[in-house]
């Protein structure tokens, strides 16, 4: 830490975070539309849980399947934010201008750890003039905390396996658990840091300490707000998200823009009579099931098709209800196609380290367990950090793709 505050760097790192708060002031003054918060779907489910919070409600209690939509963590989140600084929508964005240089410093720190200080100069200068990160945390998406939380997950892993304190366990467990809560695909992170701890220790005591912190925390807590649901909504599920998601799945349409369509009139008709969650589901997962059955090849056309546009270097952005501009769209693409590339290039090239294999197969079990369910490149960008750490990587660090570091051993 002393390092990390010394003047020149303390100075270099002030005016990276500057220049990050005065391009997202740029963003919400010429590019963001004069529009409330109210465009943009999502966000506007997310901020109405957490009026209904701050004003004594309970978190979703009509039994409707879009209660259960969303996974509780951002609404939660979303309140405490209402609950401190009002429900004003541009002091929730202002109050994520003031926080974003905290996403650069564990962008940094994590660099730093890894390869040094041009390192983690050069990866904060990327994340800082990164587009997307710079233009979400404005539209208040759930993408807005997970920018925080994949970082934080990341910078405190490493910091357990150097020091191996207690605290950063602690840490490392409650955020992770908290990361799941905003966003459940997290769970599948859980056995790649699972094996970067553990693996080859001679410590049993660090592998009892990932059976306790990272196995039976997350599935008591989930299983709590899974036995809330049950109580409340009569279904034992953490979310309903994947069945929709699902219904969105297998339509070709959805390849190209979200449709909260079904996949037959036949279809619709059941749904709209169905009794309940529990029938509700069980009727989407069995006509996803007969799709698949029925057209292998076309299902498997759908799933492929919806990995590549996943990892397109263009975010979908809707002008009609202002969730973008076509300026912006092609800011984006041309900082994002050189930055999946290069990134790939870099990670190959240190594909031998033991941190950059963890980076390699976070990215994999993401698309694994995300795009043949979603259609959005959206939810990929939350990842692009380890693309600039591994491109920063790859620049600065001569040789280091066959040997290993000092901090990685």
């Amino acid at each position: 830490m002393i390092k990390f505050l010394e003047k020149k760097k303390f100075i270099t790192l002030s005016v990276i975070c500057l220049f990050g708060i005065m391009f997202q002031l740029i963003i919400l003054l010429f590019v963001l539309p004069n529009k409330s918060l109210l465009s943009w779907h999502d966000p506007k489910h997310y901020y109405s849980i957490a009026i209904e919070l701050s004003e004594g409600l309970p978190y979703s209690t009509k039994l409707s399947y879009d209660n259960l939509l969303r996974s509780p963590g951002y609404p939660y989140y979303l309140f405490l934010l209402i609950k401190i600084i009002g429900k004003n929508v541009l002091y929730l964005r202002i109050f994520h201008i003031v926080l974003f240089p905290l996403i650069i410093l564990e962008i940094y720190y994590i660099a730093v750890s890894i390869g040094g200080f041009k390192v983690g100069v050069f990866s904060s200068v990327l994340a800082t003039i990164h587009p997307y990160f710079l233009y979400i945390p404005l539209t208040l998406y759930s993408e807005t905390v997970l920018l925080f939380l994949y970082p934080l997950i990341i910078l405190l892993t490493i910091l357990v396996k150097k020091k191996n304190l207690f605290i950063y366990w602690v840490l490392l467990a409650l955020f992770f658990v908290a990361s799941v809560f905003v966003r459940p695909t997290s769970v599948g992170f859980i056995v790649f840091i699972f094996l970067y701890l553990c693996i080859n220790e001679k410590n049993n005591i660090n592998l009892k300490k990932c059976i306790v912190l990272f196995v039976l925390l997350p599935f008591s807590v989930v299983n709590l707000w899974m036995y809330r649901n049950y109580c409340v909504h009569g279904t034992y599920l953490f979310t309903t998200t994947i069945y929709e998601n699902i219904l969105m799945s297998f339509n070709e349409d959805s390849i190209i823009r979200s449709l909260n369509e079904p996949l037959d009139p036949y279809l619709e008709k059941n749904l709209n009579n169905s009794a309940n969650l529990s029938e509700r589901n069980e009727i989407i997962l069995r006509t996803a099931k007969n799709f698949i059955y029925n057209n292998p090849i076309k299902a498997t056309y759908l799933c492929l098709m919806r990995i590549l546009y996943y990892w397109s270097p263009i975010i979908e952005t809707n002008t009609k209800t202002g969730e973008g501009r076509l300026a912006y769209k092609i800011i984006i693409g041309f900082y994002s196609l050189p930055l999946t590339v290069f990134g790939f290039v870099g990670l190959y090239r240190l594909r031998k380290i033991k941190i950059f294999k963890l980076f390699i197969y976070i990215l994999v079990i993401g698309t694994l367990i995300t795009a043949p369910f979603m259609v959005s490149a959206r939810y990929r960008l939350v990842y692009d950090f380890l693309l600039i750490i591994s491109l920063a990587n790859a620049l600065f660090l001569k040789d280091k793709h066959d040997k290993e570091t000092p901090n990685d051993k």
